[in-house]
Formats: structure tokens, C-alpha cells, sequence
């Protein structure tokens, strides 16, 4: 509110009523908005500039990691609704789980998880 208000976006005081208050709130989040995308462009760049150093095995995550970040840092300031920004980015991390699910169930893993949460359970 201080941010938008500094801007000269707000101006105080209800002339119209609840139009006046839909009006402040909807600045609110613009620029909350607005915020947080510089913030996701700033931590894409600071963790690409970052690659040579990383170890080569966390180079891929790392590199998804920053670009997962500009798609979102973009998006969220050419103000597209926060659900498509969620399902765009993050459908390839569900994907990713679905496969390491289906990985894992070729192993004994959800049988000892079984036996355990039974055994914590008996207690």
C-alpha cells in the first residue's frame, strides 16, 4: 500500500464508495504483481550467472530452476492471471513427479513405506 502510494498510484480517501476501495485494491496487487516479477527476472539472472560455478550435476536443475523463473517473472508482468502462470510453469515438475512415481513403483519402496507407517500406526 506504501509502495503504490509512493508511486502516486493511490490516493487517499473513499470519494466513491466501494468503487474507490475495488479501485485501491486492484493497484495493490498491479503492483504487487509487479514486484514480485522484477523479483523472479532478478533471481533468474543471479542463478544463470551463477552456472559455471555449479557442480555439473545440478546444472540442469539449476538451469530449469532459471528458467522456470523468467517465464514466471515474465508473466506476472504483462499481468497474466496467477492460475495460468502456476499451470504453465509447473506442469513439466508434475510430469517430472508422475514419471518418479511410476519409477518407483518398480521397487520395494511403497512396501516398506507401508510397513512403516503400519508399524507407527501400532504404536
Amino acid at each position: 500500500m506504501l509502495l503504490a502510494h509512493l508511486r502516486g498510484l493511490l490516493k487517499p480517501g473513499y470519494e466513491q464508495g466501494i468503487r474507490s476501495m475495488i479501485s485501491e485494491e486492484l493497484v495493490l496487487q498491479g503492483v504487487s504483481q509487479e514486484v514480485e516479477g522484477h523479483g523472479m527476472l532478478t533471481q533468474a539472472q543471479m542463478t544463470s550467472s551463477m552456472l559455471p560455478a555449479t557442480d555439473a550435476q545440478a546444472r540442469p536443475r539449476a538451469l530449469r530452476m532459471a528458467m522456470d523463473n523468467l517465464r514466471m517473472g515474465t508473466a506476472l508482468l504483462r499481468m497474466e492471471p496467477y492460475n495460468k502462470l502456476v499451470r504453465e510453469v509447473k506442469a513439466h515438475s508434475l510430469e517430472a513427479n508422475m514419471a518418479t512415481l511410476k519409477m518407483l513403483a518398480h521397487t520395494d519402496i511403497f512396501d516398506i513405506l507401508k510397513s512403516n507407517l503400519a508399524r507407527e500406526l501400532g504404536k
